[in-house]
């Protein structure tokens, strides 16, 4: 029997200066170079990410349950990951193969825009562990 493992839609959250109005457009992933529109960008971003995690994810030996794990993922203004915490978490053994996932995906090829200037971003993604 082939385990199923699903990451649900994605939300963000972004540390940016409140008093700037201009959209921060997400890091580009490969196959997102060529888009201009925001809401483009955005969706390009969060389905390349969720391929990429529902790629590299696997069933942890010795995970007995089904749950969620949400993670805060870190991008810097050079389009580095500078960190992924767990925000919440229904089992260390998740944690930690979530953490790993994260970390072995491909890194965006260039950072977050607001107008033109690179800016940090963080993305909390919520991965459910399911069989």
């Amino acid at each position: 029997m082939k385990t199923l493992l699903s990451a649900v839609a994605l939300s963000f959250f972004m540390n940016v200066n409140a008093q700037e109005v201009a959209k921060v457009f997400p890091p580009v992933l490969e196959g997102c170079e060529q888009m201009e529109v925001y809401a483009d960008c955005e969706n390009c971003f969060f389905r390349h990410l969720l391929t990429a995690v529902m790629q590299e994810l696997v069933w942890p030996d010795g995970l007995e349950t089904e749950g969620k794990v949400f993670a805060e993922v870190v991008y810097n203004e050079t389009a580095q990951l500078e960190r992924v915490t767990i925000k919440r978490s229904y089992s260390p053994l998740a944690s930690e193969e979530v953490k790993r996932t994260l970390k072995a995906i491909d890194l965006p090829k260039s950072p977050a825009y607001q107008g033109d200037k690179p800016v940090k971003v963080s993305y909390v993604l919520p991965v459910s562990f399911k069989r």
